[in-house]
C-alpha cells in the first residue's frame, strides 16, 4: 500500500492558561487522518472545531501541543517551499495557469483593475504556481456571491485537474465540500476528532452548478449534515 503523503497522528491542541482557569480546554484532541498524493480533501465541521488550527499546524504556523504531522520525505523541506523560486520554469507555469482561469491579457494589471472573482482567480495562480506538495485553503470562497463562488469553484477543479496537487481544503458549506472533494472529512465539537469520513463517488469531472442533482448527492449531504449537529 503506498505510503500516505501526510499522516496527522493522534493531533493534540490547547493554547495557554487562561486567567482563572487553571488550563485552557482542548480545542483538537486525538485527531488521526491522511491524505494522499494528489488527493482533494475537504474539512467540514462546525464553528470552533478548531479547522484553522489545524490548518496552520500542518503549514507549521502553529505547534501542536501533542500527536504528530508526518509528510511523506518532506518533513525538513515542506517549509522551504513557501520561499519564492521565480525562475524560466515557474513563469511558464504561471502563464499556462493564468491562460486556464480565463484571465490572459490581464497579466500587467493592478489588482484594484480587477474584478473580485479576477482577484481570487489570480490569488489561486499565485498558491499553485511554486508547486507546493499540499496546498492548504481555509474557506477561500467563503465571502463571495454565489455565482463568482460557483465559477472560482469551478477555476480550481480545473487548475486542480491540471497535475492533481494535493489539497485541503476547509469549508463551512456541505454542497461544496462535496462538489470539490474527493473525500470529505468531518470534524466534532471541541474537542475536535474525526466525526465521520465520506468518499464522494460522484464521477469527475463534475458539473459544480448541477451538483445537487445528482443522485448520490441528497443521501450524501445528509449523512454529513447529521455529523455536524
Amino acid at each position: 500500500m503506498e505510503e500516505p503523503l501526510l499522516e496527522i497522528r493522534g493531533l493534540a491542541k490547547r493554547f495557554g492558561k487562561r486567567s482563572g482557569r487553571e488550563l485552557a480546554p482542548w480545542i483538537i484532541q486525538d485527531l488521526t487522518f491522511s491524505v494522499s498524493e494528489g488527493e482533494f480533501l475537504t474539512v467540514i465541521g462546525p464553528s470552533g472545531a478548531g479547522k484553522t488550527t489545524l490548518l496552520n499546524i500542518i503549514a507549521q504556523i502553529d505547534v501542536a501541543s501533542g500527536g504528530e504531522v508526518r509528510f511523506q520525505s518532506q518533513n525538513v523541506l515542506f517549509p522551504l517551499t513557501v520561499q519564492g523560486r521565480l525562475n524560466a520554469e515557474t513563469r511558464t507555469r504561471a502563464e499556462m495557469l493564468i491562460r486556464t482561469v480565463g484571465l490572459g491579457g490581464f497579466e500587467n494589471h493592478y489588482p484594484h483593475e480587477l474584478s473580485g472573482g479576477m482577484r481570487k482567480r489570480a490569488a489561486l495562480i499565485r498558491t499553485l504556481v511554486y508547486n507546493p506538495p499540499v496546498i492548504l485553503m481555509d474557506e477561500p470562497f467563503g465571502a463571495l456571491d454565489a455565482q463568482t463562488r460557483t465559477q472560482l469553484q469551478e477555476d480550481l477543479l480545473r487548475l486542480w485537474n491540471l497535475g492533481k496537487k494535493t489539497i485541503i481544503f476547509v469549508t463551512h458549506d456541505i454542497a461544496e465540500a462535496i462538489a470539490l472533494g474527493d473525500r470529505t472529512l468531518v470534524l466534532s465539537r471541541q474537542p475536535s476528532r474525526v466525526a465521520g469520513k465520506h468518499a464522494i463517488t460522484i464521477p469527475r469531472p463534475r458539473d459544480v452548478r448541477g451538483i445537487m442533482t445528482h443522485p448520490e448527492f441528497g443521501a450524501l449531504y445528509q449523512r454529513i449534515r447529521a455529523q455536524l449537529q
